[in-house]
């Protein structure tokens, strides 16, 4: 909160570092997965949604009506509700971006994001577990690998290999929400 302002009220450590990085992800057929890794660390996608953002003059109170148009798609493709969901990875380039997604996912009350996050209800014991290496505004904001890091912390997460990290209980299904220059990704994975 003492660092320098960037643009009120945002200071400079609420902002992610631009970096230099790379990552890479293999996908296979749930065969060759099973041959390769064994069916204990295998991880599916089980959903997938993507789009830009637009002008709705028919939403104009939704905050963030990209994420939540893309979220209520995802949950319908994958099966699944934001209650269903274990451990999450937002794009947090700014601080308040994690708060802004977080309830326009469904996974925070409407207007009480904030206090959600005061109460630690996105830490690693909290009720849904949001960005558990950090974020990018903890890790930097490789772009164009950025999205991948948040697919590998999620693998990570169900897989049971995060280290001091990891979410208690074994989480079985984990999303990703990763946005940049008007688009935004969003996955869906169980074990």
């Amino acid at each position: 909160m003492e660092s320098r302002m960037i643009s009120t009220p945002i200071t400079l450590l609420q902002c992610s570092p631009t970096s230099d990085g790379a990552s890479a992800v293999i996908l296979s057929s749930a065969t060759r997965a099973r041959q390769y890794i064994g069916s204990q660390r295998k991880v599916c996608v089980t959903g997938w949604a993507c789009g830009t953002d637009s002008y709705d003059d028919e939403n104009l109170e939704v905050l963030d009506p990209t994420v939540t148009r893309l979220s209520r798609e995802l949950y319908e493709r994958a099966g699944i509700a934001p209650e269903d969901i274990d451990v999450v990875q937002l794009h947090d380039a700014f601080a308040p971006a994690e708060i802004i997604r977080m309830e326009a996912m469904g996974l925070a009350p409407e207007g009480g994001g904030a206090r959600f996050v005061a109460e630690g209800e996105t830490g690693i014991n909290g009720s849904i577990p949001i960005n558990t290496d950090g974020g990018l505004i903890s890790r930097g904001h490789p772009m164009g690998a950025t999205g991948l890091a948040q697919i590998i912390e999620i693998l990570r997460q169900l897989r049971q290999e995060a280290g001091p990290r990891q979410v208690e209980g074994g989480p079985r299904i984990g999303v990703c929400h990763n946005s940049g220059v008007g688009g935004v990704n969003m996955h869906s994975f169980a074990r």
